[in-house]
């Protein structure tokens, strides 16, 4: 159960037994808040220690991942420690990308201001007019649109670039809020750069 509504990775959930070995599991499906997440084990649980790996896209677009163990059995006995641990994959890859898209979109607002302004009015100095550099305006929606493509992959990907590149990966983009807005941004951004 997640705490705002989930886009499911293309793995959402894996389980495996105390020697490592994988239990097989049936497709993960969201409820109608899209908040929580049920999967069906296939296999009857024989006791032990057993261990969840999970990975979803938040609402936000960022892939979360988490772990956490349970006991199957009335002898089984869970050494401490944290019950589970969670992280953002592919945090780095995320952070730069959302800088330069970030980074862009104001650099094109400001360099729109600021051409904008001076095309008002005359800057004089020295009784002569100032030049006012151009604006590199399809070099700055290039490398914001290199950097929405990044975050489209990270997001598809649920934090690995190599996995955002699937065409099943790809396709699930859209079904989250963070996918459609980063379709958005690299469209917008493309046209700007042609």
């Amino acid at each position: 159960m997640f705490g705002e509504p989930v886009t499911l990775a293309q793995a959402p959930v894996r389980l495996r037994d105390g020697a490592g070995h994988s239990i097989g599991l049936g497709a993960a499906v969201r409820d109608k808040s899209g908040a929580v997440v049920t999967v069906p084990v296939q296999a009857t649980l024989v006791s032990g220690v057993y261990s969840v790996e999970w990975q979803v896209v938040s609402g936000d677009g960022d892939p979360v991942t988490g772990t956490f163990r349970f006991g199957v059995g009335s002898t089984v006995v869970l050494s401490g420690g944290a019950p589970s641990a969670t992280g953002t994959a592919g945090r780095l890859p995320l952070s730069l990308a959302r800088f330069v898209l970030f980074a862009s979109v104001a650099a094109l607002a400001g360099g729109a201001v600021v051409t904008r302004l001076a095309g008002r009015l005359r800057v004089l100095r020295s009784g002569r007019e100032l030049d006012v550099p151009a604006v590199p305006w399809r070099s700055i929606a290039a490398a914001g649109a290199a950097a929405a493509s990044v975050l489209a992959l990270v997001q598809a990907g649920s934090g690995s670039i190599a996995s955002g590149w699937s065409a099943s990966a790809l396709a699930r983009l859209p079904d989250g809020a963070a996918g459609r807005i980063v379709l958005v941004e690299l469209a917008a951004l493309t046209a700007a750069a042609a």
